[in-house]
């Protein structure tokens, strides 16, 4: 693919889909004064919030993971900067970039479980990648475990998907709970959670094929089908059917349990009182949101010297 050439200097600022996309946006938003940003996505729904966001900005899908390609790209749009958020490693691209003497950065990598070992394993397969990085953040209570998988140059930082992102502030059902970004592996701590919170729930696969295996799940926990969520009540349980309903469902739940991996502040943001099982609350998200202002104040040092 070409690019039509671009003028003026520009940080290449890239999410892989939706989710990151919201990171993507606030550090674009964020960015230094005279600092111009030209973003991408792997995914149409990460491109299409991107522009639907930023209007303004200079936004593709993602180029392929290509040393060529990359040095395309990023010589059209006048690259001096590459940061990856989420922690999306692209071998090709880092490669061009070093050839092209662009500083490449991660904002922030996750090495919570078995990614650790993945991590491990990737290293194996390019063993200058991480020297590459000329700086990576690392979520809170992470920087030694990321040193410790391989990463360099690591700091102190935050996710940043929820930075300038306002909580809602909602009354609480009691009783209403939701389970967030399941996976048939957590149906055993999931049946525990029911016996042990009792009312009602709401329930987000993963894998939108598993709707037959949670409806038989909930069966055998003595659980009603709902239609809907505004129907979820004391003894009755709720299947989402597609995905991108969390954020309109959310709103005044009580307790939302998040698949161990998964981002466990997103309940919070969304209107949830705790997430668990990190047992975060309000206390805990006034904290994080200081963090994650003080790690977009990072990045943005970062990307100022062009």
């Amino acid at each position: 693919m070409d690019w039509i050439p671009q003028e003026g200097l520009h940080v290449w600022i890239h999410g892989a889909s939706l989710g990151e996309a919201k990171a993507t946006v606030q550090i674009a938003r964020h960015l230094p004064k005279g600092v111009q940003a030209v973003l991408t996505s792997t995914t149409a729904s990460g491109l299409e919030r991107l522009r639907e966001e930023l209007p303004g900005t200079l936004s593709f899908l993602a180029p392929w993971d290509d040393p060529a390609v990359a040095t395309r790209f990023a010589l059209s749009m006048g690259v001096t900067k590459l940061l990856l958020v989420e922690a999306e490693i692209w071998p090709g691209w880092i490669h061009a970039m070093q050839r092209l003497g662009v500083p490449v950065a991660v904002s922030a990598v996750r090495v919570a479980g078995p990614s650790q070992g993945r991590w491990m394993r990737l290293w194996k397969l390019f063993p200058t990648l991480p020297q590459a990085l000329s700086c990576v953040w690392a979520n809170a209570g992470e920087v030694a475990r990321a040193r410790e998988a391989g990463f360099v140059n690591v700091v102190q930082g935050a996710s940043l998907k929820w930075a300038g992102t306002a909580p809602v502030r909602e009354w609480f059902v009691p009783g209403r709970h939701a389970a967030l970004s399941i996976h048939r592996r957590d149906a055993g701590e999931l049946s525990r959670m029911v016996a042990e919170w009792g009312g009602g729930w709401m329930l987000f696969p993963r894998r939108l094929g598993d709707a037959g295996f949670w409806r038989r799940w909930a069966r055998r926990q003595g659980l009603k089908l709902a239609d809907s969520a505004r129907q979820v009540g004391d003894g009755k349980v709720w299947i989402a059917e597609r995905f991108g309903l969390v954020k309109a469902s959310l709103p005044g739940c009580e307790k939302a349990w998040v698949s161990p991996g998964h981002d466990a502040w997103e309940p919070l943001f969304l209107g949830a009182k705790e997430s668990w099982p990190s047992g975060y609350g309000q206390e805990h998200l006034d904290a994080y949101r200081r963090r994650v202002a003080k790690g977009l104040e990072f990045v943005e040092i970062w990307l100022k010297g062009l």
